[in-house]
């Protein structure tokens, strides 16, 4: 099994709605040496080392807004019927209370998270969710990212069930670790349109109000950002939101070789 390292939830409220923001220009420095630990850094420390190796991602399409890290929201990537499929196997099956990893232990906190989950590993599923990424990504598929290079889409799925009241407040994503290569990238596919759970993006930290990017449950879409970046998961209005979650792994790359 993969090595998981801590998420680093926080705690905080709700955040706010804004109306699209300007392009912002931001600094970026000369690249240093990737640290295998930057997912376990605190936010401040982490951000001003990962600005050294950045890179452009842009959300919403018509915002003209620029991140300092990889985010792409593709909407309408995937089919109806394959988002039925997916949605009628989800409700047939029994979830269970969504936990968190705060630093290395896995546990049941309802103050950060109260949503349900389903586990699925099913590598069909990944080769054809991968084929709908590439044909919606085309060129602007991640395939390096921190001078890694894209292996593969993973085959172990996590449906998200979200009901009326249910959240996950801001957290960062850990990073699933094997002998050879690491995940770097989550993957959000929307099965359904739902009234309220907004995804919402904090590329510079959840302090930083301003630059918050809420993104609405549309089924079809999908929405592709490294896991350092902070996001949470608002409480839905009315009915349920269905997510289904997976990642996009990377090998090392020595003098462009793989390790």
């Amino acid at each position: 099994m993969p090595r998981i390292l801590p998420t680093g939830v926080i705690d905080i409220g709700s955040s706010l709605g804004l109306p699209d923001l300007p392009r912002l220009p931001v600094l970026l420095r000369t690249r240093v040496k990737d640290s295998r630990a930057r997912f376990q850094l605190p936010w401040g420390a982490q951000f001003e080392a990962d600005t050294a190796f950045v890179k452009w991602g842009r959300l919403p399409s018509n915002s003209g807004f620029q991140f300092p890290m990889f985010i792409q929201h593709l909407p309408e990537a995937l089919p109806t019927n394959l988002c039925a499929e997916l949605l009628e196997y989800a409700r047939q099956r029994a979830f269970e209370a969504a936990p968190v990893n705060l630093y290395g232990e896995i546990q049941r906190r309802e103050s950060v998270r109260n949503n349900d989950r389903l586990e699925w590993d099913n590598p069909e599923l990944a080769t054809r969710l991968e084929a709908h990424l590439l044909k919606a990504m085309g060129n602007g598929f991640p395939r390096l990212l921190d001078g890694m290079r894209y292996v593969a889409t993973g085959s172990h799925f996590r449906f998200y069930r979200y009901r009326v009241g249910q959240y996950f407040k801001p957290h960062r994503d850990g990073s699933h670790q094997g002998e050879q290569n690491e995940s770097l990238v989550t993957v959000l596919f929307y099965l359904n349109d739902a009234d309220g759970g907004e995804t919402v993006l904090m590329p510079y930290g959840p302090r930083e109000q301003w630059a918050y990017q809420p993104i609405s449950p549309r089924a079809g879409d999908a929405l592709l950002f490294e896991h350092r970046v902070w996001h949470e998961g608002r409480s839905v209005n009315s009915g349920e939101k269905y997510v289904l979650r997976t990642d996009l792994f990377y090998t090392e790359q020595i003098n462009g070789i793989d390790s």
